[in-house]
């Protein structure tokens, strides 16, 4: 935890990203719980105050201030253990979330990623915002004859029929109709929900693995 605290730095919007939430300490792939629930409480303690994307940017584009020791908390991919285990972690703190759906791995009765209906639940509580991680740019792309694949949004797709690359055209078009079908999918499937935020998958906008572009 000490680690932990020496990251943070005063006069920032401090933004924390998790992905899964586990009840195992062995776990690499995701955070422990108790390891979670640590370091709300120190936050808590330390005075910091969780805010929603909505207020950020707010203030980028009102100049409205935000409040001392702004905290942005935000999960990736949608993932039904990070709902299970945060939930009643935020509430117990009064903090707010943010989760990034990659709504191609949004189904009902999935054992590893939320529903609509459970995304939903989320929003009501008042302690979540649902924001877009693509519609299926999580996946990759075929990039070459030789079926290779890479990122989703920063590589021209292979096109077998034409044997060829994506031209400039048709790849900002692939990678606008996906953001704009992840938005429009959200804000249908769960009613009162206002994309205004998009996670890159796997962190990757433009400045690493680029393959064909």
């Amino acid at each position: 935890i000490s680690d932990f605290r020496e990251k943070i730095k005063k006069g920032t919007v401090t933004t924390l990203l998790y992905h899964g939430v586990s009840e195992n300490p062995l776990d690499r792939e995701n955070i422990f719980s108790g390891d979670l629930r640590e370091q709300m409480q120190m936050l808590k303690s330390q005075g910091y105050n969780s805010i929603t994307l909505s207020d950020l940017l707010d203030n980028y584009q009102n100049g409205k201030p935000l409040p001392d020791k702004p905290l942005l908390i935000t999960f990736d991919d949608a993932q039904r253990n990070s709902y299970i285990y945060a939930d009643p972690v935020l509430k117990e703190f009064g903090f707010k979330a943010v989760m990034f759906v990659p709504v191609m791995y949004i189904k009902e009765n999935s054992d590893i990623f939320l529903s609509f209906s459970e995304l939903k639940t989320m929003l009501d509580s008042g302690r979540w915002d649902i924001q877009a991680h693509g519609l299926s740019a999580h996946d990759m792309v075929i990039i070459d004859k030789d079926g290779t694949k890479a990122d989703f949004l920063v590589n021209k797709k292979w096109l077998y029929r034409e044997s060829r690359l994506e031209t400039d055209e048709e790849f900002y078009k692939r990678i606008k109709e996906d953001y704009q079908g992840c938005k429009k999918t959200i804000e249908k499937e769960v009613s009162g929900a206002k994309v205004i935020a998009y996670a890159f998958p796997r962190n990757n906008f433009g400045q690493i693995g680029l393959s064909n572009y």
